[in-house]
């Protein structure tokens, strides 16, 4: 049954402002929350939940952490959602004095159809129908640099930024449609739209700009913050995208090469973000 004392607050990114480095605080701080009212569930996953991914996305739709969970049928797909369900309530149900949920997944910035919407909220309506949103939002050139950043430091060699898709409705940088679906599916009243900013976030600091929203936290108390995602400099780039062209054929070999390079410029080469 779904308590009405009982507030959730789902972040769902947008990808590249800081959502690793939040779902790293929030893993790491895991009993110091819950000791003040918050829960920051296992359930969906340790850090990263992509169970919320998993349990929202339609069958007929790919989706990559169902395929690196082993779902392969529709009927694994509905097994695992009933057991998520139950097991979510029940780690709800844990004898504390619980005030906040807290949940985090980029993943569900990918929902698009009105069945996933609503296998969201039902899901988090199990619970409670306090619903709050938060999205951060990123200038959509400097995501752009962000993303190619990573991808260069998963052995990507294109030389260009921007890419092209060619499915139109994907909302991937188009935030008018992003938070159109957001709005539709949970009314404007629960979105709760952030600039990620250094001059438009709480202190410059993404960390205090978040936990602003759980008042019985101090901020000075958290333990083990940090930059999950380092990002590099133009040059850093460069020099990252050629070596990953030179030993691209190099087997294992070259991937060490391109691991001991990412360290060494995450190190000597790191950038704004």
């Amino acid at each position: 049954m779904a308590r009405s004392d009982l507030n959730v607050v789902l972040h769902i990114g947008t990808p590249k402002t800081a959502t690793t480095s939040i779902q790293h605080a929030l893993a790491n701080n895991r009993d110091y929350l819950l000791e003040r009212g918050i829960l920051f569930p296992r359930v969906f996953g340790q850090s990263n939940q992509v169970g919320l991914e998993i349990y929202s996305t339609d069958w007929e739709r790919p989706n990559g952490p169902r395929s690196s969970a082993g779902i392969d049928t529709k009927r694994k797909l509905l097994r695992y959602r009933d057991q998520i369900l139950r097991d979510f309530v029940q780690e709800v149900r844990q004898p504390h004095q619980l005030k906040t949920i807290v949940l985090s997944n980029e993943g569900l910035c990918g929902i698009r159809t009105k069945s996933e919407f609503d296998r969201l909220k039902e899901l988090i309506s199990s619970v409670s129908n306090n619903i709050k949103i938060l999205i951060y939002l990123r200038r959509q050139d400097l995501n752009a640099v962000s993303q190619y950043t990573t991808l260069l430091k998963t052995g990507a060699v294109r030389p260009n930024v921007f890419i092209k898709y060619k499915n139109t409705d994907r909302p991937y940088l188009k935030y008018d449609i992003l938070l159109g679906l957001w709005r539709e599916a949970f009314g404007d009243d629960a979105i709760d739209i952030r600039i990620f900013e250094k001059g438009k976030i709480i202190g410059g600091n993404i960390y205090k700009d978040f936990f602003s929203l759980l008042p019985s936290v101090k901020f000075e108390e958290l333990s083990v913050l940090g930059n999950a995602n380092i990002a590099l400099t133009p040059t850093g780039c460069e020099f990252m995208r050629l070596m990953n062209e030179a030993t691209a054929g190099l087997g294992p070999s070259g991937i060490k090469i391109r691991r001991k390079t990412r360290a060494f410029l995450e190190k000597n080469a790191a950038g704004a973000g």
